[in-house]
């Protein structure tokens, strides 16, 4: 793959910097109020569009993905048995509860209750830090996108990467995952150069959660860009890593100026040996640490 042009990697870093710039200093921001015009407009020369309808799940993975394998106990590679003990499975799964997971298998069911939730009861929840209300609310504004009809496709992501910007902040990996995953197609039909920026940018994002021990959105994307013979080349993965390395400097800044101290990097035993046999090849990744 030729290199990519270098002003159009720079002008998409650069803009999205500047966006998220915004949200960090923005006080009134993270206490619950909405932001100024002034990160509209640097949204609006992102051009973010997000296709009505779409769902932002995440993409295609390996077999025997770590969230497949905690729900289904019976699930594993050839040779290799998942902790199936209630206490392994709630430990799991308090993990992924703290990092902004509403749903989990084992002791812990897969009921998300923040669904049950009025809007008005999330945004409650939300001045008061809480992560899974902030996720609920910005994947509520796309499910709901036809109750939202005064949003344009810009001002509906703009909204969404705020509370996902907001919980990354609060401490949730979810959250970077799913603002990498509206970088990755922060425009409709891009040329080729402005589609590979995008891909890295929300790439950088995905490496955040891994570097923060949730490495499944980063190695499954890498998955499928490899199957799709659009891997990154070694300028591309060192461009990542140095992206990410900013982002995740940035909100740990963030979280020190609101008083939450230092990001809780710690995995357990056991997600992490399930972790090392769904992807085998990030071990040992520099993706795994900051």
């Amino acid at each position: 793959m030729k290199m990519l042009n270098k002003n159009i990697v720079l002008l998409i870093v650069a803009l999205t910097s500047a966006f998220l710039g915004v949200l960090a200093t923005n006080q009134s921001f993270f206490y619950g109020t909405r932001l100024s015009d002034g990160t509209k407009k640097v949204a609006d020369q992102l051009g973010y569009r997000d296709d009505v309808g779409r769902q932002w799940a995440a993409p295609a993975k390996p077999q025997n993905h770590p969230a497949e394998i905690v729900e289904n106990q019976n699930v594993g590679n050839e040779g290799y048995a998942p902790p199936t003990s209630a206490a392994a499975l709630e430990k799991i799964n308090q993990w992924r509860s703290a990092r902004g997971y509403s749903w989990g298998g084992g002791v812990a069911g897969n009921k998300n209750e923040y669904e049950s939730y009025s809007d008005d009861a999330l945004n409650s929840l939300v001045v008061n830090g809480d992560i899974k209300a902030m996720i609920e609310l910005a994947d509520r504004l796309l499910k709901n996108h036809q109750n939202y009809s005064q949003l344009s496709p810009d001002a509906l992501d703009k909204q969404r990467m705020e509370l996902y910007y907001k919980a990354s902040v609060y401490g949730s990996t979810l959250a970077a995952i799913k603002m990498g995953q509206i970088l990755e197609y922060a425009t409709n039909n891009p040329t080729p150069d402005i589609k590979r920026a995008q891909e890295l940018e929300g790439l950088a994002w995905k490496a955040v959660a891994s570097k923060r021990g949730d490495r499944g959105g980063f190695f499954s994307s890498l998955y499928v860009l490899n199957a799709n013979n659009r891997g990154l080349t070694a300028a591309e993965e060192a461009q990542v890593m140095e992206r990410s390395n900013v982002i995740y400097d940035e909100l740990l800044e963030r979280r020190k100026l609101l008083g939450l101290g230092d990001f809780d990097n710690s995995v357990p035993e056991e997600l992490r040996y399930i972790d090392d046999t769904s992807y085998p090849e990030s071990k040992g990744s520099p993706f795994l640490k900051r």
